[in-house]
């Protein structure tokens, strides 16, 4: 299978929120440039597989299924999902963290098809296109917006997706005690690494 990656975003508070329909209106991926140097294109999202079984995650956790997307679709530069909870404990337990605000994000597990290399306000970034969704998972983030959206996963992949689960699982629950200064730092600490690495050939 091709390699797996992740990445998160934020609630859409423009909409939120509908507790009489079990709803959550989210962006679950935007053309953000992370922190690696690259751009998730939205308009080439991959869509048809996912959507014939769109099952929602509790921290892409395959056992733990809670819900389902609807209404998936790109507007705007985004990938935006509405995500209804399942009638069972996990689901309104989630549901209610979401209401509360104490949850705001979503992860998207996907494979990108191609990469293009471009150049973005004199910086080189590798743009991620015709990616194919696998799955969409509730996750607990840092709360702020802007470290939410932008901060990808960063080398959390293993060989396996099923496999890739558990240490994303972990990093989420590792990440989510680090403020947001120690993230940022941590990450740029990543992206130079993988910059001195490729510019060396290790």
């Amino acid at each position: 299978m091709d390699q797996l990656k992740y990445a998160v975003a934020t609630v859409d508070r423009t909409k939120g929120v509908n507790l009489q329909k079990r709803s959550v209106e989210a962006i679950v991926s935007d053309e953000t440039i992370d922190s690696c140097g690259e751009i998730v294109d939205a308009a080439s999202w991959r869509l048809e597989r996912y959507a014939r079984n769109p099952v929602v995650l509790h921290q892409h956790n395959h056992s733990r299924p809670m819900g389902r997307a609807e209404s998936l679709r790109t507007e705007g530069g985004a990938l935006h999902a509405r995500i209804v909870f399942a009638s069972t404990a996990l689901g309104e337990e989630l549901l209610q963290l979401y209401s509360e605000g104490a949850l705001r994000a979503f992860s998207v597990g996907f494979s990108p098809g191609r990469i293009a290399t471009e150049t973005v306000n004199g910086r080189t970034v590798e743009r991620l296109c015709d990616c194919e969704l696998h799955e969409i998972s509730c996750v607990s983030v840092p709360a702020n917006p802007n470290a939410v959206v932008k901060h990808k996963a960063l080398g959390l992949v293993t060989q396996n997706y099923e496999d890739g689960s558990a240490t994303l699982l972990a990093e989420v629950e590792r990440r989510s005690a680090m403020t947001e200064d120690e993230q940022i730092r941590e990450d740029l600490d990543r992206a130079l690494e993988r910059s001195f690495n490729a510019r060396t050939g290790r």
